[in-house]
C-alpha cells in the first residue's frame, strides 16, 4: 500500500512540486532566504564535503530545512549543482557587481 504509485492529477499537487523541486524548477518567494538567484557567493570551506575552489552562483531558492533557507548553487569549474544550506554561503555580489 506505502509502495503503490500514486494516481496523476488533481491530489497529487505536493508530489509534482516535490519532482519539480529535485529538478531545479520550483521557484520558492520565501522572505527568510538572505540571497537572491544570480548573486555570487563562496562556499564555507568544510572538512566534510570536498568542493571546487572559487565563486559560486545562486541558481535557485530551496525550502528551508530545519529553519534554515536552502539553495541550489553552480561553480563555473563544476558540471554539477548542489545544494546548501545558506549557512554554508558568504555573500560575494551580483555577476554585475564583479
Amino acid at each position: 500500500m506505502l509502495n503503490e504509485p500514486r494516481p496523476a492529477g488533481r491530489n497529487n499537487i505536493r508530489t509534482k512540486r516535490l519532482q519539480n523541486a529535485t529538478q531545479g524548477g520550483f521557484a520558492v518567494t520565501n522572505p527568510t532566504h538572505k540571497f537572491k538567484v544570480g548573486q555570487t557567493v563562496d562556499l564555507v570551506p568544510s572538512m566534510s564535503r570536498w568542493a571546487a575552489g572559487g565563486h559560486y552562483k545562486i541558481v535557485s531558492l530551496r525550502p528551508a530545512e530545519r529553519e534554515n533557507p536552502q539553495y541550489r548553487i553552480k561553480s563555473g569549474s563544476e558540471t554539477h549543482e548542489r545544494v546548501v544550506a545558506e549557512s554554508d554561503l558568504i555573500y560575494v555580489g551580483t555577476p554585475e557587481s564583479r
